[in-house]
């Protein structure tokens, strides 16, 4: 077959082969832009999708954060009061433990001075409320009324007035604080023996003293009942 019989033969079929390859080109044309679209959109629902995940996800670690730390205001709250209710009950435990040295070391005082200890109670608040004057007079009027030179008639009429009380003021004192001694002794031992509790250092301080007989009220009559107020 020569040149010519070929050029012949392909004549007829060029203008189909150039309609094909425009129609090819135009198609794939079409559908490489429909795939680039098609291949945005998916790009883009896969960011909104990761971007939409994110948010939640932040979303949800801020709800966990925020109930943390709620959770963790609580709970220091909670160990505020328990502070709180530990201090209190450790004062109280040393306030209680401190009264009961105190009045121990105050039994062993009357003790030591031969003095008979009866009774020991919390101060009632209308008692409290009555005391005047101050320990000194007290003690001066006891001894004017208990150790005159000679009995006598005026001698047993300052005995009498002897018997009833003889207070100092507590306004400084809170009742919580007060506690009321009664016991039996003798003048003298009962007189050291607030000496030597005047001048310890224990935190007990006599604020207030009653006497009465308790026997025959001669001047031979030794053994008396007193009762003594504290603040411990």
């Amino acid at each position: 077959m020569n040149l010519t019989e070929r050029e012949k033969l392909l004549l007829p079929i060029f203008p189909a082969i150039l309609v094909f390859t425009i129609y090819a080109w135009a198609y794939g044309a079409r559908t490489h832009s429909r795939l680039t679209a098609a291949q945005d959109q998916l790009a883009e629902m896969e960011q909104d999708a990761a971007s939409a995940v994110t948010t939640q996800q932040i979303w949800q670690q801020e709800m966990r954060r925020d109930d943390l730390r709620r959770r963790m205001e609580a709970a220091e709250q909670r160990r505020t009061l328990l502070r709180q209710q530990a201090d209190e009950l450790t004062g109280a435990l040393t306030a209680r433990r401190r009264d009961i040295d105190v009045m121990d070391q105050l039994v062993g005082l009357l003790h030591r001075h031969r003095i008979t200890l009866e009774e020991e109670l919390p101060a009632r608040g209308q008692e409290a409320a009555g005391m005047a004057g101050s320990l000194e007079q007290a003690f001066r009027t006891l001894q004017e009324s208990i150790a005159p030179p000679q009995p006598t008639a005026r001698t047993r009429t300052a005995r009498a007035r002897a018997a009833t009380a003889v207070r100092v003021p507590t306004a400084s004192a809170p009742e919580d604080r007060l506690r009321r001694l009664r016991f039996q002794g003798r003048f003298s031992d009962v007189m050291a023996a607030l000496n030597e509790l005047a001048r310890a250092d224990d935190g007990a301080v006599a604020i207030s003293l009653e006497m009465e007989e308790v026997g025959p009220t001669g001047i031979y009559s030794n053994i008396r009942r007193w009762t003594l107020w504290l603040r411990v």
